[in-house]
């Protein structure tokens, strides 16, 4: 079985969950294990609570991780049930049925395009665009609609990247990226547990948010929803680029923002991080 296809086949599952399954669906997402031994593993496995059964799959993109799908068997009116459930990963967390099968799997069909879990944080990036509001009991105001999450992971911690004044905060971000996804199946695995640090970003410009408007678009909107989550640098290119090719439209060029952070860097480093 091919990785895309694999792919498609679990992040179908993950948007759709299915009513009733068959033991072909039930084999469908464990190409790791025979027919008996999925239709055993989820019919009559014990390993879960409130009759529900849990088995590990093959990873997509991170080496030693592993996807786990979830049967909930029929109950009173509700029907039973086969679910994408989370991501798991060697030495986090409990080991599921058949999870050296499934990471051997993965190994051995796709290992080429397998990455090892070597870094240090998790960024979540999310792009927002300032002339579309969504408005809650929150913030009736009305605040910028996430248009795109990144999942980014780096090479070198936040907290040490604020001690280097060498260069603007976005140069700094953009060398420690090693890896970023916007599959929520593939994002899941290179979190792999961790709770990302998140960065807001304008979809408009490619600016970092002030606490009520976007410095490089002057689009406004309800004040304090970035008092203490405004990025203060403008995207780094790395996921301006990505951004893009995952079909984003910039409608003011990003490299604007960059100029202008690069500007403020020159003419004074040292106010301009302790803003």
């Amino acid at each position: 079985m091919y990785l895309k296809k694999y792919t498609e086949i679990l992040r179908r599952l993950k948007n759709n969950p299915i009513i009733n399954p068959t033991d072909e669906d039930m084999a469908r997402m464990c190409p790791h294990l025979t027919k008996e031994e999925v239709v055993n593993a989820f019919r009559n496995g014990i390993f879960g609570a409130f009759d529900s059964t849990y088995v590990a799959c093959p990873s997509l993109r991170v080496r030693g991780a592993f996807q786990i799908v979830c049967f909930e068997k029929a109950n009173g009116n509700q029907p039973a049930k086969l679910r994408w459930a989370f991501t798991g990963r060697i030495g986090y967390g409990p080991e599921y049925p058949h999870t050296a099968e499934a990471l051997k799997f993965a190994e051995d069909n796709w290992g080429k395009h397998l990455i090892d879990n070597t870094w240090l944080e998790v960024a979540e990036v999310r792009i927002m665009d300032p002339t579309d509001l969504v408005y809650g009991e929150l913030y009736p105001g009305g605040v910028p609609k996430t248009v795109m999450t990144v999942i980014a992971v780096m090479n070198k911690r936040s907290e040490k990247m604020s001690f280097d004044h060498s260069r603007p905060r976005n140069e700094l971000f953009d060398e420690t990226i090693i890896e970023m996804s916007v599959d929520p199946l593939i994002s899941e695995e290179l979190k792999s547990g961790r709770g990302p640090y998140t960065y807001y970003f304008c979809g408009f410009c490619g600016s970092g948010f002030e606490p009520s408007y976007c410095s490089g678009c002057d689009n406004g909107f309800e004040g304090g929803y970035f008092e203490d989550r405004a990025s203060r640098m403008a995207l780094p290119p790395k996921l301006v680029e990505f951004a893009r090719q995952n079909g984003h439209i910039f409608r003011k060029d990003p490299k604007i923002a960059l100029e202008k952070e690069l500007k403020g860097f020159r003419e004074n480093k040292y106010y301009y991080w302790r803003k």
